[in-house]
């Protein structure tokens, strides 16, 4: 999502429109998980930084209180994939 968020920011410094976003990345994940208010305020210039950004939406969605929370359950992950064989 990081990702997405960092090309959004690139397009942003042209002119752009929000539903012109949309039609040029369709398969963005980010348009399923942030309101059609948030991505006319990103559109409209308001500052971001896409990796904070991708993580208050994470803590949003899964209902999480803190980036520490977040940390731990990235840790789980990569301990549970390490020890599966592939």
């Amino acid at each position: 999502m990081a990702r997405e968020l960092a090309i959004v920011k690139n397009e942003v410094k042209a002119y752009c429109t929000a539903d012109g976003l949309k039609r040029k990345y369709p398969t963005f994940t980010l348009w399923t998980l942030i309101e059609n208010s948030q991505v006319k305020a990103l559109v409209d210039g308001d500052a971001f930084t896409p990796k904070a950004y991708a993580e208050n939406l994470v803590l949003s969605k899964f209902g999480l209180t803190s980036r520490e929370t977040l940390k731990k359950d990235r840790k789980k992950l990569r301990k549970v994939q390490k020890q599966r064989p592939e």
